[in-house]
């Protein structure tokens, strides 16, 4: 059930998503996730986490591949992450979020 501080998302397509947040019910600068804007073209991919692998190759000492445990294990920071895009009125695309993660300087370094 929508409320003031969760409002319906507009649904533009189900499928593949395209998921847009109301401008008219925006109250804070900052964004929770769940109301982000989706805008995909294809289908999500099917993946397993037990598979998945970040490799960091090319112009490195040492290529690497991590896990997705080996992800999580790194330092993680927190820093605002702004995105806007309004292609035309009819289009309601905004995130602007507090961004939870290890920064890709982190990964870069162990390679």
């Amino acid at each position: 059930m929508p409320t003031p501080e969760r409002p319906s998302l507009i649904v533009r397509q189900k499928s593949p998503e395209n998921i847009e947040f109301p401008f008219a019910s925006l109250s804070d600068r900052v964004i929770p996730t769940e109301l982000f804007f989706v805008r995909n073209h294809f289908p999500p991919p099917d993946l397993d986490a037990r598979d998945w692998r970040l490799r960091v190759g090319g112009a490195v000492e040492r290529p690497i591949g991590l896990d997705l445990d080996s992800t999580k294990a790194m330092r993680s920071t927190t820093f605002p992450a702004v995105r806007l895009i309004q292609v035309c009125r009819m289009l309601n695309l905004i995130k602007c979020a507090r961004w939870l993660g290890t920064p890709q300087v982190e990964r870069l370094l162990t390679a």
